[in-house]
């Protein structure tokens, strides 16, 4: 590691969205294949580093829900891209962190941060209504990953415990399990990511129609931008008790045993 502490890999020299485009089944682009294992070959030989992190929402697959075709419709090629990152890695020891979310928050955040980010258009209800509840099974996700890299290799977090800590503890709690010893820097909260309100995602919904892609972008961090100047904020949630029940039912049971395996109290997603 660098006497600074941590380098980031600037995004010119290899993007997360272009590891994650390699790792697809389908992937047959010559050259991103040469540049991702160029890349990673480069960075398991060197002595600069003792410790590599690579971090992304979608990592090792899609998490959009409504993607289509099927095998790329939320985490639908997880197997594939686990194995093939796994060959990837070519260094002495590699870790997965996962983060996971109770099924119902996190069909609720990732609408309001799709609408966002200008991708999604459409209300709620359209949204929940595509959704394939069999597919939000965390357990999946979890045995496809201690099948590619050990059930000693991957440590579960609960979003929800460490979010009620703050930003700093959540990152404390990162380079812990990390095994990294680097001082937190001063986070800025005025720069976090914070979701929409119900009424600024109205505002959205409304202003959507007709826009491009770009445009739509652009305005979802206007509005954004115009979230983090209220101080009494609240966070849009869409999801209704029906729908809640709805969403957690089919995976009760499962969520239960997941928490326990990793040692977590699983009332924390009661």
């Amino acid at each position: 590691m660098p006497a600074e502490g941590i380098r980031y890999i600037p995004y010119t020299e290899l993007t997360p969205h272009r590891v994650l485009s390699y790792l697809h089944p389908k992937a047959l682009d010559s050259s991103l294949r040469e540049d991702v294992e160029s890349f990673f070959g480069s960075v398991a030989r060197s002595a600069e580093y003792d410790t590599v992190v690579l971090s992304a929402e979608s990592l090792f697959s899609y998490s959009n829900l409504w993607m289509r075709p099927p095998e790329r419709f939320f985490y639908g090629d997880i197997q594939h891209s686990a194995a093939r990152m796994a060959d990837l890695c070519s260094f002495d020891e590699v870790d997965v962190i996962l983060y996971l979310r109770r099924q119902d928050t996190f069909v609720n955040s990732i609408y309001v941060e799709h609408v966002k980010s200008g991708v999604l258009g459409v209300p709620f209800r359209s949204f929940y209504d595509q959704l394939e509840l069999e597919l939000l099974s965390w357990s999946r996700i979890v045995a496809t990953l201690v099948d590619a890299f050990g059930r000693g290799h991957l440590h579960v977090r609960v979003f929800e415990s460490l979010a009620e800590l703050g930003p700093r503890r959540f990152v404390e709690d990162f380079l812990e399990v990390a095994k990294l010893s680097c001082q937190v820097p001063d986070i800025d909260l005025g720069k976090s990511n914070r979701n929409l309100s119900r009424g600024a995602l109205e505002r959205a919904l409304k202003a959507f129609p007709g826009m491009s892609l770009p445009e739509r972008r652009a305005y979802g961090r206007m509005l954004q931008l115009q979230e983090r100047a209220v101080l009494n904020h609240q966070s849009a949630r869409l999801i209704t008790p029906t729908q809640q029940r709805g969403v957690l039912r089919p995976h009760e049971q499962d969520n239960a045993r997941l928490l326990a395996d990793f040692g977590i109290d699983p009332s924390l997603w009661d």
